[in-house]
């Protein structure tokens, strides 16, 4: 029963991440820019070049931001992306040793199919939700530092950058 019910979960595995890593993904999309001389920017960073930052906010509005009105950068998708490798670790840890102890597990008498079924299901939904959430936040964190690659590649020196205003 165990290693049907691993068969039947580990089929559906690629299908489930793609649907995790698409809803996770739309989680975290838009960056958080801390600003001298006024309150964080909440929005998309779509381009970069050496000397502005072009951003659109979710209503569509556009907006360049040069080098001296940008204090930091907060990309999205990171804290998803943490949040989810734990998940991710420890799912792939049970799968493992479930896996390693599935021979010894078919000639003890009885087998305790019951609970081992449930542990494959523990273990596959942990790895399936973290896998997404670590895809899903990977992704979105790396299109956002490639959108600025440009300008953060030519930040002046630390010590002429303005720090971000209280809000």
């Amino acid at each position: 029963m165990a290693s049907r019910a691993a068969d039947f979960l580990g089929r559906r595995v690629t299908a489930v991440v793609a649907i995790a890593t698409l809803v996770s993904a739309g989680c975290a999309s838009s960056a958080n820019i801390y600003r001298p001389d006024g309150p964080p920017v909440g929005a998309t960073i779509y381009e970069s070049d050496a000397s502005n930052l072009y951003v659109q906010d979710r209503n569509g509005n556009r907006a360049a931001l040069d080098q001296y009105h940008v204090s930091d950068v907060d990309h999205p998708g990171n804290v998803v992306f943490m949040i989810g490798l734990p998940f991710l670790v420890i799912g792939a840890g049970m799968l493992a040793a479930l896996k390693s102890g599935e021979d010894a597990r078919h000639t003890e008498p009885g087998g305790g199919d019951g609970f081992i079924a449930l542990g494959y299901m523990m273990a596959y939904i942990s790895a399936i939700g973290g896998g997404g959430m670590v895809a899903g936040g990977g992704l979105s964190w790396l299109r956002s530092k490639r959108a600025a690659h440009k300008f953060e590649a030519s930040r002046p020196p630390e010590w002429m950058i303005p720090p971000p205003a209280p809000y």
